[in-house]
């Protein structure tokens, strides 16, 4: 089995950050301008690791090769804020099979466990070795990595890829963002009081028909699901509400992921008072 750690300490330089020549951060040297630096030390690691296996499932399949691959950015301290329930959440959507809590351990799980793929008996591999139209390679991928984080908040993608047999792979994606100051899960409940589903229903519709240069009209005639479903799988980026929707959600899967963006100032009055703070306050 290959399994690596990649410890990664990121000390983020938040007010001070600009796109520009890289300068080593010396909090006890102000800067000419005298603007203060704060630092916000953010510690992670990555867990990575892949097994490829092969077998002989039956007459119909043939020889078939099966790669099992994991790789998850794991946040293992953010400065001295309480990060548990963000682990506790990556570890539940990630590895919803495995009952232990340690990512490790459960992605050594997922990497050898052949038997939830129903293909019979196969053996860990060094490589693929065979190739042509009588031989099938099947995969199923797991990752998961930070992508935003700041002093308040910060956005975590899990994303899930798989192909066994068919006309093309299957993917999915869980994007959650958490909420530092309150140690909580940011999820739609967090953000939205009852009865907003209406309002974001239309203004999710015209933010996406806008996306993809169309009416509004014209992107009702391709939904498949009708009336458009409010995502409850939605996240903060950039400062924007983003509603997310994976393949077959709410349109055929040639459009692939979806995400929809909505400010939160078009949406204020629906706003909890938690997310008004965060999101407009602030």
């Amino acid at each position: 089995m290959t399994f690596r750690n990649l410890f990664l300490a990121a000390p983020l330089l938040l007010i001070a950050s600009a796109c520009g020549p890289s300068h080593p951060a010396d909090s006890s040297n102000p800067s000419p301008g005298g603007a203060e630096i704060e630092e916000f030390p953010i510690n992670t690691t990555l867990l990575t690791s892949s097994e490829t296996y092969f077998g002989v499932p039956d007459s119909v399949l043939g020889d078939t090769y099966l790669t099992l691959t994991a790789s998850i950015l794991w946040p293992e301290k953010v400065s001295d804020r309480d990060i548990r329930p963000l682990q506790d959440t990556i570890m539940h959507v990630a590895f919803p099979a495995s009952s232990d809590d340690n990512p490790r351990h459960a992605i050594r799980e997922f990497v050898t466990d052949v038997s939830a793929y129903q293909l019979g008996k196969m053996k860990a591999v060094d490589k693929v070795k065979k190739v042509g139209e009588s031989v099938r390679s099947y995969y199923s991928e797991v990752s998961g990595r930070l992508i935003e984080v700041n002093e308040q908040s910060c956005t975590y993608l899990i994303s899930f890829s798989e192909y066994m047999g068919g006309a093309h792979p299957n993917h999915a994606s869980v994007v959650m963002s958490y909420d530092f100051t309150r140690g909580k899960c940011i999820d739609y409940d967090y953000l939205f009081k009852e009865g907003a589903d209406s309002k974001l229903q239309g203004l999710i519709l015209e933010s996406l028909a806008a996306n993809m240069a169309v009416s509004v009209k014209e992107l009702d005639s391709e939904l498949l699901v009708k009336p458009l479903p409010v995502s409850k799988d939605v996240y903060v980026l950039n400062g924007m509400l983003v509603f997310h929707y994976n393949p077959y959600d709410i349109l055929p899967y040639s459009y692939g992921t979806i995400d929809v963006d909505v400010a939160p100032y078009q949406v204020r009055d629906y706003l909890t008072p938690e997310a008004y703070s965060m999101l407009v306050e602030n």
